[in-house]
């Protein structure tokens, strides 16, 4: 719907995740405002047709809480849901000015419909599985000089961190008794090697 992430659409560089590095990139960061939805309408009882979770987690929210979306890659990651409520829904997007630091910014979505009455959503996650932190680094050549440059330096750009398998759960609630709990998503977030990249050219002496 947003269209392609491009400086022509009216998209700003910022920070993205690639191949688990962190580089600048066109749209860099929509993935937070498609979580952001993608947590308002679940607990607004709307039906998910369309959801992925990252590959590795991430920091602005809660592991099985977040949704990606890319158009790259040669393959499409996309978010979609469907309006199951036999009514109208609104959509209302805003960015904040958090109260407690006003030099950050928050995203919220406000899911406008029918009246749910005395029930309410909420969503559960359960860590079922640790995948253990790989031990051994991965080294790459920085043959573009792009971190280092000579044979006796070298950068980690990665650190090691163990994976997750988490399962999410969403849970209705009424008159605050919880009457239902059904599986909705089970999402892998990869264990990732420390990635070092190292210099090829000889110093001179």
């Amino acid at each position: 719907v947003v269209g392609k992430r491009t400086q022509k659409n009216g998209f700003y560089q910022a920070f993205e995740y690639s191949y688990g590095e962190l580089t600048p990139g066109w749209g860099g960061g929509v993935c937070q405002a498609s979580t952001t939805l993608y947590l308002a309408v679940v607990q607004a009882g709307l039906k998910i047709v369309d959801h992925t979770a990252h590959s590795t987690r991430v920091t602005y929210t809660a592991m099985g809480e977040d949704a990606t979306v890319s158009d790259t890659r040669g393959h499409e990651i996309d978010f979609s849901f469907r309006n199951n409520s036999g009514g109208m829904v609104f959509l209302a997007a805003h960015v904040l000015t958090d109260p407690s630091n006003k030099k950050r910014l928050l995203c919220e979505v406000r899911v406008y419909g029918l009246d749910l009455g005395n029930t309410h959503y909420e969503l559960e996650t359960e860590i079922v599985e640790k995948l253990a932190m790989p031990t051994e680094p991965e080294y790459i050549e920085d043959t573009k000089a792009k971190y280092v440059t000579y044979t006796d330096e070298e950068k980690t750009v990665i650190e090691a961190s163990e994976g997750f398998v988490v399962d999410t759960y969403l849970c209705t609630v009424t008159d605050g008794v919880q009457t239902n709990r059904v599986k909705i998503a089970r999402s892998t977030y990869k264990n990732r090697a420390a990635r070092i990249y190292v210099g090829v050219t000889p110093r001179g002496f």
